[in-house]
């Protein structure tokens, strides 16, 4: 063998270990992900509807923003694809949003984007991340 072929062998004895390790362990793979988020996210936790063709599904919302949320629901959603949500703050009258669009999904939980949000639930909204405490 020569000296070019050995870190060539090297690197692929290393990436199957890695592969091998992920398959026995259900690792996920890690991915280096660019972060898109003009506005910071907040540590909100507050129970959720999401309405879909007729199907309604309850949740939970994670990491908020003005702009969007992570929602953790047994709901099926694909990308690109349009919701109604209604968040239901303790205390307080649900906060619609009349669509909002699905940016990424996996089996359990999936990211969305506000596409429409009225001026007074907006106001609601920026009250309620302004408190970055769990409301449940």
């Amino acid at each position: 063998m020569n000296a070019l072929s050995q870190p060539v062998v090297f690197a692929l004895i290393v990436a199957l270990a890695i592969l091998l390790y992920r398959f026995k362990t259900n690792a996920p793979a890690k991915l280096s992900v660019i972060n898109h988020r003009r506005l910071p996210r907040h540590p909100v936790v507050v129970p959720i509807q999401v309405a879909r063709n007729g199907r309604v599904a309850r949740g939970l919302t994670h990491d908020m923003s003005l702009q969007g949320c992570r929602i953790n629901t047994d709901l099926q959603v694909r990308l690109g694809q349009r919701l109604a949500l209604q968040l239901y703050p303790t205390g307080e009258k649900p906060i619609s949003m009349e669509a909002a669009t699905v940016r990424w999904a996996t089996a359990d939980e999936f990211g969305v984007q506000f596409m429409s949000l009225e001026s007074t639930e907006k106001a609601r909204l920026k009250v309620l991340l302004g408190s970055q405490a769990v409301v449940m």
